[in-house]
């Protein structure tokens, strides 16, 4: 193992308490709710004696900018934690409650009081780790590229299927690597595995849950042990999903049979990727992080143009008509915004790199192949929420992402960059 590292976890719950606020789908607000199951905050904590670093994972759609960055300073007040070692993440669940980024609401105000809470409780149970482990696997069942290209190569967004979509090309570029970190305390029980895997965490609606990611952490924890804190660090999967086109997959089953289906499937994956592990040595760990002011770009008249991107038996108007989010071009604003890249080193084998944007899976699989580390991480969702990040070339297809993409093109590109020298220089210290 190398060094002593410590490790501390903890999980709470922030499950909307009952009249805390609004239930946000994506499309519109609900007064009354259900609750699916119990939405988590998880936290882990690594300390090498000379840094710690702590990682966040929230079963919550989206972070507002301005409320991760106030939590990560709030917890860096308390503990004396460089910002640049926290990371607070979103897993992406669209069956959720809306963070209100002015904290007007009370579940906002809930919410932020019980990541910082559970961070401190972390801190307040480190104990030795005895090894760590790494692996890697795939699930192609559960990762496919939403843009389906029409013969004329217009796109054609999966989730708004129509009677054309048959005549798509669905070989669209694809992540499906799952990758999987383990602690094992001195008692040889596992106390936390980082799972990462890029998928939109979006079955249910209409009730609050943490969706897949929270059901496969349930079945962790009960394959594991209770002292588990699994942690779910959602790739990059701004251009994939899970709704196979070529079956029809976006109106066939019931969503809770999917729901089933789909985490008992990432289940098995991060199983086998567990048993095939190997022994990570971790002497230390570091990090390093850069904050970009971004402008966010004008409407432009592609924007709204009809051109089928969501089928026919909706206009590109009705869509964004309905949505009430900010990168819905309607309503957009100007500005700058705070748009933070920052990379974690666990020894030398180890990196995770994050940003805050819907990050397409092209830029994680570049950034991958040129990775100084056997095991990369990348994580969209991180520390705020910028919205969609496309390549230049989606720029040029057209479809949702571009249209809904807060800054111009190119940005994508000008992150990946970031990325990839972060992760030079993690290397270059060890």
């Amino acid at each position: 193992m190398g060094k002593n590292i410590l490790a501390g976890v903890y999980r709470c719950e922030i499950t909307p308490p009952a009249g805390t606020g609004e239930v946000h789908e994506g499309k519109s607000n609900l007064l009354e709710y259900k609750v699916e199951s119990p939405m988590y905050a998880n936290v882990l904590v690594l300390d090498d004696g000379k840094k710690q670093a702590v990682i966040i994972s929230t079963d919550i759609c989206v972070i507002p900018v301005n409320i991760a960055l106030e939590i990560i300073s709030e917890i860096s007040q308390l503990t004396g934690i460089p910002k640049e070692g926290i990371s607070l993440h979103a897993t992406h669940t669209h069956a959720f409650q809306w963070l209100d980024k002015n904290k007007q609401d009370l579940y906002t105000q809930y919410y932020c009081r019980q990541v910082v809470t559970a961070v401190i409780q972390a801190l307040q149970r480190k104990q030795l780790v005895s090894a760590v482990y790494a692996g890697r696997g795939e699930n192609k069942e559960l990762v496919f590229n939403r843009r389906l290209k029409r013969p004329d190569g217009r796109i054609l967004m999966n989730f708004m299927y129509d009677e054309n979509a048959d005549s798509c090309d669905f070989s669209g570029i694809t992540d499906p690597e799952l990758l999987a970190i383990c602690f094992e305390d001195v008692h040889k029980r596992l106390i936390s595995i980082i799972w990462n895997f890029g998928n939109h965490n979006n079955i249910l609606s209409g009730v609050i849950s943490p969706d897949q990611s929270g059901h496969v952490n349930r079945k962790l924890i009960k394959a594991y042990g209770e002292q588990l804190v699994p942690i779910f660090l959602i790739g990059a999967c701004g251009n994939e999903n899970w709704i196979d086109a070529s079956k029809h997959d976006a109106k066939n089953d019931d969503s809770y049979q999917k729901l089933e289906r789909f985490s008992d499937s990432i289940f098995k994956t991060i199983q086998n990727v567990i048993g095939k592990m190997e022994s990570i040595n971790v002497d230390d760990i570091d990090y390093i992080s850069e904050t970009l002011m971004l402008t966010r770009r004008e409407k432009n008249d592609y924007d709204l143009c009809e051109d089928g991107t969501f089928g026919s038996q909706m206009t590109t108007k009705e869509f964004f008509a309905i949505d009430k989010t900010e990168d819905n071009p309607i309503t957009r604003e100007g500005g700058e915004f705070e748009f933070r890249v920052n990379a974690l080193r666990i020894g030398s084998d180890i990196a995770i790199t994050a940003n805050p944007s819907e990050y397409f899976c092209d830029f994680a699989l570049e950034i991958k192949r040129n990775s100084p580390f056997k095991f990369t991480l990348v994580c969209e969702l991180a520390n705020g929420w910028a919205g969609y990040l496309p390549t230049e070339y989606a720029w040029e297809e057209g479809g949702y992402e571009p249209r809904a993409s807060w800054f111009i093109k190119g940005t994508g590109e000008r992150v990946t960059e970031i990325h990839k020298m972060q992760l030079a220089k993690l290397k270059e210290n060890v």
